[in-house]
């Protein structure tokens, strides 16, 4: 199996965009896309990458603005980015795994290019168009911008640390040191221009999902925040044939407190779906 690391640029955006996004590629196999959730990079899914390379063509980014990529975050910009990575590598389809942020492009990503989604695999994803009756756990974005706009990014840091949506489930030093890392790298800058406004998105996702029968997999802690078990049960509702997979001993962040068993279970729905869509797969990777 072959692997790269480097620099891509999103000529397939557009022919003025000079910005660059960091990418990883490791692997052979279905192509497996990697969407990092707020405000990590790519290294969120260091327990993934490598394990899932043996299976899969797995491709790991930093969102613009975040990690070493260029540019301004742009949550409005990072669905093309994705169809841009894609189409770079001859790509016409991949599995989207989609953490927390990430899970929200995920979803945007799937109803706006159903063809390019083989699935969807979501990680405590934010749903576009649900608002959760719970809000006790709620991101305090707007008291984090006025933080940074003072400079005082790491109390941002300190805080998202303690928040519950990022402590709850973390024991392991090497995780914890892991988390301290990437908020170290991270420079606020899509706090700057933070709208406390939230403007709604324009497609029903869930329900674009679910007329397209693209096959999904929800990943949640047991010890995840009820907002977000909340957004888990609207998918679950609206999307037919979707299912989920609780972590017992996880909150927000499984992927790095139930690593191997987060793993089994991408690697088991994605080449289910790679099973159905080609019958002469069947018994491969049981």
């Amino acid at each position: 199996m072959g692997g790269c690391a480097g620099i891509g640029r999103l000529s397939a955006v557009s022919e003025a965009d000079t910005e660059a996004l960091h990418v990883r590629e490791l692997g052979s196999g279905p192509p497996v896309m990697l969407v990092h959730g707020w405000p990590f990079d790519h290294r969120i899914f260091s327990p993934q990458i490598r394990p899932l390379s043996r299976d899969f063509r797995v491709i790991a980014y930093d969102r613009r603005g975040f990690g070493r990529s260029t540019g301004d975050p742009s949550l409005a910009r990072d669905v093309a980015d994705i169809a841009a990575l894609l189409s770079e590598r001859g790509i016409e389809s991949a599995h989207i795994l989609g953490m927390s942020q990430g899970g929200r492009i995920a979803l945007r990503f799937a109803a706006q290019h159903p063809h390019m989604a083989r699935s969807l695999v979501l990680q405590a994803p934010a749903v576009d168009g649900f608002t959760p009756i719970s809000g006790s756990d709620a991101i305090p974005l707007g008291r984090y911008a006025a933080w940074a706009a003072r400079g005082e990014m790491q109390r941002v840091r300190e805080a998202w640390l303690r928040h519950p949506m990022v402590a709850s489930g973390i024991e392991a030093e090497e995780t914890f040191e892991l988390l301290t890392t990437l908020l170290a790298d991270y420079q606020g800058r899509d706090l700057v221009d933070f709208d406390t406004r939230n403007p709604e998105y324009a497609v029903d996702v869930a329900a674009a999902v679910a007329a397209a029968q693209i096959p999904v997999i929800i990943l949640t802690g047991a010890l995840e925040t009820p907002a977000r078990r909340e957004h888990a049960d609207h998918l679950l509702r609206v999307v037919p044939g979707a299912r989920e997979l609780v972590l017992e001993h996880s909150g927000h962040l499984s992927n790095l407190t139930e690593p191997a068993r987060f793993n089994e279970a991408v690697r088991d729905f994605c080449w289910q779906v790679e099973r159905s869509r080609d019958p002469s797969l069947d018994g491969a990777h049981d």
